[in-house]
């Protein structure tokens, strides 16, 4: 049976015209070169390559070798055409779940463009954590002015929207009725809250503390959507990105709180800016806008 390498070895050879550039361009030593000639001339027993005083050159056998051997990689490249699948690109996020919101969307769009979407979903913080580990290729956070100018000395940060946090209650709770919520009428209220590193459960434990309310109790959960439905539900109030209100909107109500709502702003970062994130951040500012014009607040 013919080696294939040694057959492209030959190949090259011929083509270069010298054992060493050829040993080169293959990544062999020249006595490597030297043996798979060898071996070709011996299996089919006549010389392959002759030496005309300046460079090495098919002999008549070697260049009938030379056109089979054609043939034989043309029908290789072929073969691999046919059963070795490219490899599909892929974009790896990690995003704050204000965004899991728009998720369906974002994987369709993805797709779309013939690509895959890693998506996972945590907080900001844990986002931004996968990002610096090298674990994904860019972040979905809402940020901070001061935590703009610090990464914006490590990463390329792009805008993608505007969004604004209210405090909410079920529309059974007695403050839904009121016109003006003071610190005092939210003494002794359950709080539905986002797990520690959310950028809603910081703005509403600095709001706790910065007003000196006393919570009856602190229910912690790990995901928007999840305070949304436990708040829907009468078991507490919270923050609620203006996204996720248009969910509940005929069961909630906007407490008419001094310090709410309060705007943030939702940025992709990532170790470059790539065209690719260029248009992914396109898309989900688009997205985003469009959720919003679906939700009435």
């Amino acid at each position: 049976m013919v080696n294939l390498k040694a057959l492209q070895t030959f190949v090259q050879v011929a083509q270069i015209g010298s054992y060493s550039l050829a040993a080169q361009q293959l990544h062999l030593s020249q006595p490597t070169v030297s043996v798979h000639i060898k071996a070709l001339e011996t299996d089919f027993q006549t010389k392959l390559l002759r030496f005309d005083g300046q460079r090495y050159r098919a002999t008549a056998d070697g260049a009938i070798v030379l056109s089979y051997a054609a043939k034989i990689f043309q029908l290789t490249d072929q073969l691999e055409q046919t059963f070795v699948r490219p490899v599909q690109a892929t974009l790896k996020v990690a995003a704050t779940s204000v965004l899991s919101l728009i998720a369906p969307q974002m994987y369709a769009a993805v797709h779309q463009t013939g690509a895959e979407l890693y998506l996972n979903i945590s907080n900001s913080t844990g986002a931004l954590d996968s990002l610096a580990a090298g674990g994904v290729d860019c972040a979905l956070a809402a940020l901070n002015s001061d935590q703009v100018a610090t990464y914006q000395t490590r990463y390329a940060v792009m805008p993608l929207a505007t969004d604004a946090v209210y405090l909410v209650a079920n529309r059974q709770n007695s403050l839904s009725q009121r016109t003006q919520v003071t610190p005092k009428d939210l003494q002794q209220q359950v709080f539905v809250m986002r797990e520690a590193g959310s950028g809603t459960a910081t703005l509403l434990t600095k709001f706790l503390r910065g007003q000196q309310i006393k919570a009856q109790s602190i229910l912690r959960v790990p995901q928007h959507a999840t305070v949304a439905q436990m708040i829907q539900n009468g078991m507490g109030i919270g923050l609620l990105s203006q996204y996720w209100l248009q969910s509940a909107a005929d069961k909630l109500t906007i407490l008419p709180v001094a310090d709410f709502p309060v705007e943030r702003e939702i940025y992709l970062l990532a170790p470059q800016a790539t065209d690719q994130l260029r248009a992914f951040a396109s898309l989900v500012t688009e997205l985003l806008t469009a959720a919003l014009k679906e939700t009435e607040i």
